[in-house]
């Protein structure tokens, strides 16, 4: 998973764009399609997205701090130390929906759906041409 921190030049766009879900939109830069995460950071959508978590923050460090300040400051300080990501703009569900799809393929495989159609010996025409749904048998 590839996380950046979005220049401060480009965050507000994002805030004034209807939100795909809560606090989420979808951006591009070049020819990438990132999953923009509260105006301020974005991630890259592509096969590996979630299939590895991004391991320096989210593993737990036997130093760990559980004050809400120590919290606080882990989180800045790893952040902060994101790789920058400029010249991104919005992008809509349409544009993004298949570098989307691709990123949560492997996670969330989809089989082959049912038929729709139901067995012949379920259905009969009975009088004044109504459709009933009778079994046959």
């Amino acid at each position: 998973m590839q996380i950046f921190k979005i220049d401060d030049d480009d965050q507000s766009q994002f805030a004034e764009l209807p939100e795909i879900a809560m606090d989420l939109n979808f951006g591009r830069s070049g020819s990438n399609y990132y999953l923009v995460v509260s105006c301020r950071m974005a991630v890259l959508l592509n096969a590996e997205t979630f299939t590895e978590p991004e391991d320096t923050f989210f593993l737990p460090d036997v130093n760990q701090r559980f004050s809400p300040e120590a919290r606080r400051r882990d989180f800045m300080e790893w952040f902060n130390d994101l790789p920058s990501l400029g010249n991104v703009t919005t992008a809509t569900p349409l544009q993004a929906w298949v570098p989307f799809m691709g990123a949560i393929g492997p996670v969330t495989p989809i089989g082959a759906l049912p038929s729709p159609l139901l067995p012949r010996h379920l259905f009969t025409v009975t009088c004044h041409s109504k459709p009933r749904l009778w079994p046959t048998r």
